[in-house]
């Protein structure tokens, strides 16, 4: 298998086949999956048609399933009403009032597009609220600079993971 025009299949790291079966595994030699054709429900099908019951679940983001019959009849709604437009639709101010009855302490509701525009803004948040520059996280963050592990541009964040501190840009109290 070659993966020569799209590196690593998918823009989060830990889904590419070396990331879940081993580095060393091979296309179809060790008759490990490395593409899938569909999902359904916790199930996923790779290109030779195996059937797999999938426990990672796209790192948890469809705890509902694969191909939900309700998600995607929303879905198909929503694209066939247009999903985005000059200005913020109906459903946003009806979900954020119905968010606000159910969780008593919630302030204020904020939707974005993505997760790497929320977790940027997640950070300027907690910034601004703490006074303070630094960032700790763990896990995957999106390809934003400062929480790629010191790769890319240099920032003035740092992430802890997995106990090991990666620092970006000099502290005066961390760096001689």
């Amino acid at each position: 298998m070659s993966d020569w025009r799209v590196p690593g299949f998918t823009s989060t790291g830990s889904k590419r086949p070396d990331a879940l079966f081993g580095a060393a595994a091979p296309d179809e030699i060790a008759g490990l999956p490395t593409r899938m054709t569909r999902a359904a429900g916790c199930r996923v099908w790779d290109a030779a048609g195996r059937e797999y019951l999938d426990y990672v679940m796209a790192l948890g983001a469809v705890a509902l399933g694969y191909a939900h019959p309700d998600v995607n009849r929303a879905a198909e709604q929503a694209i066939a009403g247009g999903v985005a437009g000059p200005l913020p639709p109906v459903l946003e101010e009806e979900l954020a009032d119905a968010l606000a009855m159910r969780i008593p302490w919630l302030e204020h509701v904020r939707f974005l597009k993505t997760g790497a525009e929320a977790v940027a803004a997640a950070v300027r948040l907690a910034r601004v609220a703490t006074g303070r520059e630094r960032v700790l996280g763990c896990g995957y963050h999106g390809w934003l600079d400062w929480s790629q592990r010191g790769r890319g541009a240099r920032g003035d964040a740092g992430t802890v993971c997995r106990g090991t501190v990666q620092r970006r840009g000099r502290d005066p109290a961390l760096d001689p």
